[in-house]
């Protein structure tokens, strides 16, 4: 049955192809899913099938489409779409206090089918709620899609680079950072073409954790990985799909993590040997056999059943249909109505002379009878 799926959304994406769809509220200018919607596409088109990356424009007539959310605007966007060939992607980090999971999203992801980054946040999914459309696993691949700007020649100039939202867990090491002698950029905010500048400039790529959940952060691994700049990371909980523990990154505990950048960076050797280790391991991912099983989800999707209408149903349409329904001969002149027979007396043909002749005919029976 698996393989019989599959194969039907193998041809399903064949006959129809795929758009991927980036809502930016920003464009022209990169948005948080702008490097992610480019390396899809890229992973999808290497796995042989026609795809285009779209921003803000409506999927192609009869096209899969892969949408990004949240974004503004998502859920009006997605509500004219067909969910039979519509499928949402989420980067959230379900089970942690992220305001834009709370409020029924979860409930809004779910009224769609859903591919998601990581598989903690599909085991949550099928722990905790009651899944009526197809849920599945899809990683992202750092590629030559997420390198912008090869053309820009940057210097080494600074030591550390973190890029995200700020907070006192975050700022906590950066200090330790620099209290080691080491040199901090902190970029909030910028994404794609306009983050890399910043990245070339780098010797490393720092991420702290903002969440508990401690999800490895793919989304922020596409562009230090594909550019060759090495990266240090927190301890994270990784995906079934795509292991990055092994893939020669440099991992710390939270209260090593600074400790870890000094080292790091202290053997140029080791800092090679970690970019391109990575560069190799994000070759290997098997992107295709889980976009395959995607499309099997897809497939294999319950069409919309069409019920019969209720007796009372069809009586109330038909009311309906016969009151509103004009008669045959609406489109031609009212006709004119009958005209019926009228007596006035002292009117007609003779005038007056009738009633004259009558009222004298009548005094003279009276005094005939009065002779009498």
């Amino acid at each position: 049955m698996q393989l019989i799926e599959t194969e039907q959304g193998q041809a399903l994406a064949e006959r129809l192809g795929i758009d991927v769809l980036e809502l930016n509220p920003h464009a022209p200018r990169p948005f948080v899913f702008s490097e992610l919607a480019a390396c899809l596409c890229q992973s999808v088109q290497q796995a042989g099938h026609d795809c285009r990356h779209l921003i803000n424009q409506r999927p192609g007539p009869g096209r899969v489409a892969l949408v990004f959310v949240p974004a503004p605007g998502w859920e009006d966007f997605v509500s004219t779409l067909d969910r039979q060939r519509t499928v949402l992607i989420n980067l959230e980090q379900f089970g942690s206090d992220s305001a834009l999971i709370v409020n029924g999203h979860i409930d809004k992801l779910l009224s769609w089918p859903l591919a998601d980054y990581i598989t903690a946040n599909v085991d949550y999914l099928r722990r905790t709620q009651v899944l009526k459309h197809a849920v599945c696993e899809l990683p992202f691949v750092p590629g030559s899609a997420a390198i912008f700007r090869p053309e820009l020649a940057t210097e080494k100039s600074v030591d550390v680079l973190f890029f995200g939202s700020l907070n006192e867990r975050r700022q906590r090491v950066l200090a330790q950072i620099e209290a080691a002698g080491l040199t901090v950029e902190t970029v909030s905010g910028a994404y794609a073409w306009e983050l890399t500048p910043a990245i070339l400039r780098a010797r490393l790529v720092l991420h702290v954790h903002f969440y508990e959940t401690r999800l490895f952060p793919i989304a922020r691994m596409l562009q230090p990985v594909a550019n060759g700049v090495p990266v240090v990371c927190e301890t994270s909980v990784h995906s079934r799909l795509s292991d990055w523990s092994q893939s020669g990154m440099v991992f710390a505990e939270y209260d090593a993590l600074a400790a870890a950048c000094v080292a790091l960076l202290g053997s140029p050797q080791r800092q090679l040997d970690s970019a391109q280790r990575c560069l190799r391991f994000a070759r290997q991912v098997d992107f295709d056999a889980a976009f395959k099983a995607l499309l099997a989800g897809l497939a294999a999707q319950p069409s919309p059943v069409a019920t019969r209408p209720t007796l009372e149903e069809t009586v109330h349409a038909e009311a309906l249909a016969e009151a509103t329904q004009l008669p045959p001969e609406s489109h031609l002149p009212a006709p004119r109505p009958f005209a019926l027979a009228q007596r006035t007396p002292g009117t007609g043909r003779f005038g007056r002379l009738p009633v004259v002749l009558f009222l004298l005919f009548v005094v003279m029976s009276i005094w005939q009878s009065m002779k009498n």
